[in-house]
């Protein structure tokens, strides 16, 4: 997974877990030399898996009053979104 989450946004410092929330199998606040990301994610069998792909779909119309998703990365077995 972090293979993963540096492929986008590149090389990672440090990562701490979220506790809050009750929709992710991952929550993590990740660190990288330019910028800290909340990533968050389910496994790609997970039957809310189609929810990663509408947060994503969405992002660019709630600009302002949510975080901006960042990207998102379907592979290994996991569906990950990086947000602002």
């Amino acid at each position: 997974m972090l293979r993963l989450i540096q492929k986008a946004s590149g090389r990672v410092i440090d990562v701490g877990t979220v506790n809050a929330g009750l929709n992710s199998a991952v929550a993590a606040r990740v660190h990288t030399a330019d910028r800290t990301l909340f990533v968050k994610g389910l496994p790609l069998d997970h039957p809310r898996v189609w929810t990663q792909k509408r947060e994503e779909q969405i992002s660019p119309y709630v600009q302002g009053i949510a975080p901006e998703v960042l990207w998102h990365i379907e592979d290994n077995g996991w569906s990950l979104l990086g947000f602002e």
